[in-house]
């Protein structure tokens, strides 16, 4: 980030910025300073159904949103070598999630509860990690979101939201890599996309768009700094809340004055 400050270079970053708060911060003034465009890549923003969901959030069709429940489950765990740089669970899986529940809220989060085991591989706990979550979050509107994640589903890619109003619901998510249900004796059959490549792999392709077209139009409109500290403030959040198995005030991890 300092290197395209230098040379006055837009810059698209994948999540997060950086695996810690004060890393961010100063990337993200280092930005501003610059005056330069920034997109982090929240993929999920940039797909179908969840800018059809966004789009019918912010329109009212669904009243007040009172509920959002988000799933994430990877097909089977990363390698070691992986688990040992990506900064945990929370900060390399979850903030999507984070993200996600707080775009389609509209909302900032005031509090966060958070729970995880290692179920799926011994290594996690050797890593002082864990592979399996929930977090429930309390928005300053009291609106509420749960957050569950694993890092096995065995089945393929598995990312679900579902959003409740006062008005109605969405549900996100059921995705098939061949649109045909087949039905025979033994019962109902369909396939289901593997991975996240191939579940977002259109998210991809509108996110680099929107960003050409925020350079040509010298103006940024997808997810930015802010988003990204959100994000990775509230994997603190979840971290600290399971570390001291309580419900954490996200005002501990507010973005500096």
């Amino acid at each position: 980030m300092a290197a395209a400050e230098e040379a006055g270079k837009h810059v698209f970053c994948e999540k997060p910025i950086a695996l810690d708060l004060e890393a961010t911060d100063r990337a993200i003034a280092a930005v501003a300073k610059a005056g330069i465009l920034f997109q982090i890549g929240f993929q999920r923003r940039f797909d179908p159904a969840y800018a059809k969901a966004k789009a019918l959030i912010t329109s009212g069709a669904l009243g007040t949103i009172e509920h959002i429940r988000d799933t994430m489950r990877d097909p089977g765990p990363p390698p070691r070598a992986y688990l040992e740089v990506c900064g945990g669970l929370y900060r390399d899986m979850t903030i999507h999630n984070f993200d996600c529940v707080r775009w389609l809220m509209g909302r900032e989060p005031r509090e966060v509860f958070a729970m995880g085991s290692s179920l799926v591989d011994p290594m996690f706990a050797e890593l002082g990690d864990v592979d399996t979550s929930i977090v429930s979050i309390r928005f300053d509107n009291d609106a509420l979101a749960v957050i569950d994640n694993s890092r096995r589903s065995n089945f393929g890619y598995d990312v679900r939201t579902e959003v409740f109003g006062s008005k109605g619901a969405l549900l996100i998510g059921q995705h098939a890599d061949t649109p045909m249900l087949r039905l025979d004796a033994e019962g109902t059959h369909t396939d289901h996309v593997y991975f996240f490549l191939e579940r977002f792999a259109g998210a991809y392709i509108t996110e680099l768009q929107v960003w050409i077209a925020a350079i040509q139009a010298g103006k940024a409109e997808g997810p930015d700094g802010r988003d990204a500290r959100a994000a990775i403030a509230l994997a603190y959040a979840a971290e600290a809340s399971r570390a001291e198995r309580a419900l954490v005030d996200c005002s501990r991890w507010s973005a500096p004055a």
